[in-house]
C-alpha cells in the first residue's frame, strides 16, 4: 500500500484549496497564534498531516480551516512530494529485485 496520496487526491486538494480561497484566510505569513504555528507545521509535511491535525483540534472544539492553511506554494510542494516519491523505487522492489537468483 501506498503511503503518499493518489494523484487524484491530490488535485482534489489543490482544487478544494483553490475554489474555496474567496472564503480563506491563509493563517502563515505569519502564524498568529500556536494552534496556526502548529497547523502551518502539519501543512508543511503534508496533506495528510494537515488533515489529521485539523480533524484532532476540531474534535477538541478548536474550529480551524484546513483551506486556511494552503496556498499555491503549500499546494505546488506537495504535489511535487508526491511526484518525487513516485520517482523513486519502493524499498520494496529494491529488495525484490536484489533476492533474484541468477
Amino acid at each position: 500500500m501506498k503511503a503518499l496520496l493518489p494523484r487524484s487526491s491530490v488535485i482534489f486538494v489543490l482544487v478544494a484549496a483553490f475554489a474555496s480561497s474567496a472564503q480563506a484566510e491563509y493563517r502563515c505569513d505569519p502564524a498568529p497564534s500556536w494552534v496556526d504555528r502548529a497547523a502551518c507545521k502539519a501543512a508543511s509535511e503534508g496533506a495528510r498531516e494537515l488533515r489529521r491535525f485539523v480533524e484532532a483540534m476540531n474534535t477538541i472544539r478548536i474550529n480551524i480551516r484546513f483551506d486556511d492553511y494552503v496556498n499555491m506554494a503549500t499546494a505546488q510542494s506537495w504535489e511535487q512530494k508526491a511526484r518525487s516519491a513516485e520517482a523513486r523505487p519502493t524499498e520494496e522492489a529494491t529488495k525484490l529485485a536484489s533476492a533474484e537468483k541468477r
